[in-house]
């Protein structure tokens, strides 16, 4: 998937993703580079389902609920999904809370749902938003605190 993401056809996919109309201008095929992203998402997904059975030993109908494919869409949020490996973070996270909250009440659901709601609000980007805009915000004041300081052969 990485290499996906970082070939020209990813390249494509983040301009289609943009704005279509322009990338149809530049000479993408929208209509092929869509299909082949289908295409390729349902494999993706079909692996995921395929390695899914045999390891939690059952395949149960309510998997294919609405509720299971949300899940992917709040692992997504709490990570951030502005870097490749955003989702994988907020699936640990996820993870690790759901067990935690597990274990201290019945209402799991709700208190997940209230962490959620407040990483969507205060942190749009996710963890990983966080963290970057703290990294970039860092570098900014380095190179502020560079341009004031005096040459080390002038006088303040």
């Amino acid at each position: 998937m990485w290499r996906i993401t970082e070939s020209p056809f990813g390249y494509a996919m983040r301009t289609l993703r943009d704005n279509q109309r322009r990338a149809a201008f530049l000479g993408t095929s929208v209509r092929s580079h869509m299909l082949a992203n289908f295409v390729i998402a349902g494999a993706f997904a079909g692996v995921a389902g395929a390695l899914w059975g045999p390891f939690s030993r059952s395949v149960n109908p309510i998997l294919l609920g609405w509720g299971e494919s949300g899940i992917a869409v709040f692992m997504t949020l709490i990570g951030g999904g502005g870097a490749f490996i955003g989702p994988m973070l907020g699936s640990v996270i996820y993870t690790m809370l759901q067990a935690v909250v597990k274990m201290y009440t019945v209402y799991w659901p709700l208190t997940i749902g209230t962490i959620i709601l407040l990483i969507v609000l205060f942190a749009p980007g996710g963890i990983l938003g966080v963290i970057d805009r703290r990294i970039r915000g860092a570098r900014v004041r380095a190179a502020e605190a560079e341009e004031r300081a005096p040459a080390s052969g002038e006088r303040p």
